[in-house]
């Protein structure tokens, strides 16, 4: 199998070096295992290595916010009588939204079901 290895996943999302070293091994062995690579471009193709580190980011995202207490993605900030707000998540996407890796995972797998007449995730 041509597993992907977190420095895969480090090389798009270098913040995720940060988190732990058991979750790294966890969040592989679940996106190796995971993604059917019959319905990209096979065990060594490079759109499978991509979905496999969307996933993996994803995941590391979401794993590096709760160890690290955050409590989600920042809506909107105010110091003294300034403030402003960013656009929110598209509550549409489910869980796949929380990270751009998320939307990114989601959009490939809606691409790779699209030109295969479509399958589950």
């Amino acid at each position: 199998m041509a597993a992907i290895a977190w420095t895969d996943v480090t090389e798009l999302a270098a913040a995720l070096t940060d988190l732990s070293v058991p979750a790294q091994t966890m969040i592989l062995d679940s996106v190796n295992a995971s993604v059917e690579v019959a319905n990209f471009d096979g065990e060594d193709g490079p759109d499978t290595k991509l979905v496999r580190v969307f996933k993996a980011a994803h995941i590391g995202t979401l794993a590096l916010l709760a160890q690290t207490g955050a409590a989600g993605p920042v809506t909107s900030e105010s110091a003294g009588k300034l403030a402003r707000s960013y656009a929110g998540v598209d509550a549409s996407a489910g869980e796949w939204g929380l990270t751009i890796w998320g939307r990114l995972y989601q959009g490939k797998v809606l691409a790779a079901g699209s030109n295969r007449g479509g399958f589950v995730v």
